[in-house]
């Protein structure tokens, strides 16, 4: 008796220990809630720091850096100047366009001077031209005389006619000289470089002695409000955004940190390659320092739902060729097909339609348990 007493103590121990620790951990699931609530639908792109704006300068002549009073990162104020360039050259041609000037206006005083004699002599030979024509028809001169009169008044005209033509040509010489002067004054304006706006000297390419050549880029300006993040993103999905969508900016530098932003500007052309759409995206607070070219990513909140019925992604399964839920319903399990309607990379939860309501109790899948199927007994 005894032993038939202790081996049906043994079998209801096993029996036990079964329901314990087999059957029971694979009938007791852990659940959560069907909740509502309010729904962003985003987009996700990486960039990179850039300028809507960028100043460039660059020098119109060609000599040696005499001073350069900037570092790259310095803040800059419009006029500020960034180099001096070695200009002798200039101050040379200026010297001798000074003197080819003063030489021109000599010259023009001094033909102003014969035209007026020369007018003179021309009145009086026409003067005495005309008196004598009355004198030769009245027969009181001889032809010889008056013929010799008329000889005289065309080459008093012709005198005056080349002064006058003399004049208009140095008048012509000095307008030309005068436009040399201003030309290379200006030129000699252009050995110092200044700063065209306020900004951040983000790219200095020259250093002190350095030969600066005419056209060559020598210093980038940036104005910390035309910075911006420049992306690319796919036109398939690109229609959904719009200017002033909010936006989320995080930094290489500071991946930590989620910046505020919003949509600042969208291209009107894609790029016919890769068809992608630029995107410049804005700080909604400029950063106090930035890199330009530096690696970005981009949220973009495309829309927002209000009051929409929400679960966890990790509840969703497929069952029968269908997306749904196991619910909790007196004891068994119910599948309820739903319809995933929006989802983001950046949330744990999904925007459903289906037939569910608040706080219904949703089973969350655990492939170490049994399978479950419709009216399966489960354990909370």
């Amino acid at each position: 008796m005894k032993k038939i007493f202790f081996a049906i103590i043994a079998i209801l121990a096993l029996i036990g220990s079964f329901y314990k620790f087999i059957y029971i951990p694979k009938t007791t699931y852990k659940t959560n809630l069907i909740i509502k609530g309010d729904f962003q639908q985003d987009l996700f792109a990486t960039g990179i720091v850039d300028s809507e704006v960028v100043y460039q300068i660059s020098s119109n002549v060609t000599g040696k850096v005499l001073d350069l009073p900037v570092k790259e990162g310095q803040i800059v104020k419009k006029g500020q100047v960034l180099a001096v360039i070695d200009g002798i050259d200039l101050k040379e041609k200026i010297t001798e366009d000074e003197y080819s000037i003063a030489k021109a206006i000599s010259n023009q005083a001094v033909t102003l001077n014969k035209i007026e004699e020369a007018k003179a002599k021309y009145n009086l030979a026409d003067w005495q031209l005309k008196r004598y024509k009355k004198l030769y028809q009245n027969g009181v001169v001889p032809e010889l005389e008056y013929e010799n009169i008329k000889l005289a008044e065309v080459v008093a005209k012709a005198s005056l006619k080349a002064l006058e033509n003399d004049k208009i040509s140095y008048d012509n010489e000095l307008k030309r000289l005068e436009a040399t002067l201003k030309g290379t004054k200006e030129k000699f304006q252009n050995l110092i470089l200044k700063a065209p706006n306020d900004g951040v000297l983000v790219q200095k390419d020259i250093e002190f002695g350095d030969t600066a050549v005419t056209g060559k880029i020598l210093f980038k300006i940036v104005h910390p409000k035309d910075v911006w993040i420049k992306t690319f993103i796919d036109e398939a999905v690109s229609g959904d955004i719009k200017i002033k969508q909010i936006a989320e900016i995080k930094l290489r530098s500071k991946e930590n940190t989620t910046l505020e932003g919003f949509v600042k500007q969208i291209s009107f052309v894609s790029d016919p390659v890769t068809n992608e759409r630029e995107i410049g995206i804005g700080f909604k607070n400029i950063p106090k320092q930035f890199f330009l070219n530096e690696q970005a990513e981009v949220r973009i909140v495309t829309n927002v739902f209000r009051n929409v019925l929400l679960c966890e992604r990790k509840n969703i399964i497929k069952y029968e060729n269908q997306n749904g839920l196991w619910i909790y319903q007196n004891g068994v399990a119910s599948f309820v097909p739903i319809k995933i309607i929006g989802q983001s990379a950046n949330s744990d939860f999904v925007m459903i339609e289906g037939d569910l309501k608040v706080n219904d109790q949703v089973i969350i899948p655990d492939e170490n348990k049994k399978a479950l199927y419709n009216g399966a007994i489960v354990r909370l």
